[in-house]
């Protein structure tokens, strides 16, 4: 059987760094990203490494306010060893949503396809009344 293609793959793979996200489980994400991946938060913070992101991850799935993150690709461009995905993503919290844009570097070595780096832009923020 042939190798998925970069498109394909990467659709699958971001399809599973979304359950990571459903499950809050901070190593599963980091288990997507290369050791020294670079990620912008939509805050404009910086994080530098793998490590960084799951400990990140950790204080955000401790928030009982914080009621999901998910990730929808709409374009991936790329060839054998890179790749570009852009898409958007929202993060739900108990009386807030925020929506926004991303771009993402897959870069493609022995383990396979490893995301590099992540942009994040916040786009748009609105309360939430009447939801849990």
């Amino acid at each position: 059987m042939p190798p998925a293609s970069h498109d394909t793959a990467i659709r699958a793979l971001r399809v599973a760094t979304n359950e990571a996200l459903a499950r809050r489980d901070p190593l599963g994400v980091a288990d997507f990203f290369q050791p020294d991946a670079l990620v912008m938060v939509s805050s404009g913070l910086l994080l530098i490494g793998a490590e960084q992101l799951s400990a990140y991850l950790r204080q955000l799935f401790a928030d009982p306010h914080h009621m999901g993150i998910f990730r929808s690709t709409d374009t991936v461009y790329g060839g054998a060893t890179t790749a570009a995905e852009s898409g958007s993503w929202f993060v739900r919290r108990r009386s807030q949503r925020f929506d926004g844009r991303y771009l993402a570097r897959w870069d493609r070595g022995a383990d396979g396809w490893k995301i590099a780096g992540e942009f994040f832009v916040l786009v748009a923020q609105e309360a939430r009344t009447g939801e849990p």
